[in-house]
């Protein structure tokens, strides 16, 4: 068996190796892996077990209304000026909460005051907390002031490269000038001349 052959062999041997020991731990970390939690059909995925806490208590019967618990809460909240469009519905004593604002805390006050509420089983807060839009235009004007700083501290350098380009400009013309009148007298030409002075 020649040197190649052996080599070849055993390059084969060390690569077949690899590959079987990267098929037998490949499936180790897939069985490592977690099992999905809950299934996966598309349905809507459970609230965090703190957030599905049972009432302390529950009423059998309810001595205010639907209707006058979801008006006492929309009252309260447009009373606020807080809320952007808000909205209170109430079913079998169940507050599901509506509308904008602009802070987590205010979202929190309208959750705790439907759960304080009288005959209130349970609040969905479905308040949306939006973010108020930021004016502030400092790190615009920063960036400016930097730009401008830029500018100034290059302004010598750019000044300096136009004097020495006008400079070059006169010089050329000069050139070209002393040649013309070098070859006005040896050659007869004028577009010859013109040609060889450029």
């Amino acid at each position: 068996m020649s040197r190649d052959q052996a080599l070849i062999r055993l390059l084969f041997g060390l690569l077949l190796a690899v590959l079987l020991g990267l098929n037998v731990a490949a499936p180790a970390h897939v069985m490592a892996q977690d099992e999905p939690a809950g299934d996966t059909t598309g349905e809507e995925a459970p609230a965090p077990e703190d957030a599905l806490a049972a009432p302390d208590r529950v009423q059998v019967e309810p001595l205010a209304k639907d209707e006058e618990i979801a008006g006492r809460l929309l009252t309260i909240l447009q009373a606020t000026e807080w809320f952007q469009e808000p909205a209170a519905s109430v079913r079998d004593g169940v507050v599901f909460l509506d509308g904008r604002t602009t802070r987590d805390a205010y979202k929190q006050w309208a959750g705790d005051l439907a759960r304080n509420t009288q005959d209130v089983v349970a609040v969905v807060n479905r308040i949306e907390v939006i973010e108020p839009i930021d004016w502030d235009v400092t790190p615009a004007v920063d960036e400016l002031r930097n730009l401008w700083r830029g500018f100034a501290a290059a302004l010598p350098n750019i000044l300096f490269g136009v004097i020495i380009l006008i400079i070059a400009w006169y010089a050329a013309r000069l050139a070209g000038s002393l040649a013309r009148q070098a070859l006005h007298n040896r050659i007869a030409s004028p577009l010859l001349r013109n040609v060889l002075a450029t």
